[in-house]
């Protein structure tokens, strides 16, 4: 199952809040040294510690846009 997937079902099945990252935010995260990563995972972990839960997507935001 791919991680982004996995992403989805946890907050559709669970409401936890989360943080989806994509190549684009990957590399701007890299660039701007905000969550420096080696890896998707890596760059998601660090923005999930840094980022304020009032920004992650919940269930209301990802269900209707």
């Amino acid at each position: 199952m791919k991680h982004n997937l996995k992403k989805d079902l946890s907050l559709l099945s669970f409401g936890w809040p989360t943080i989806a990252v994509d190549t684009h935010i990957d590399r701007v995260s890299n660039r701007t040294k905000f969550a420096p990563g080696k890896n998707v995972k890596e760059v998601e972990e660090k923005l999930l510690k840094v980022v304020p839960k009032e920004f992650k997507v919940d269930h209301y935001t990802y269900t209707t846009g």
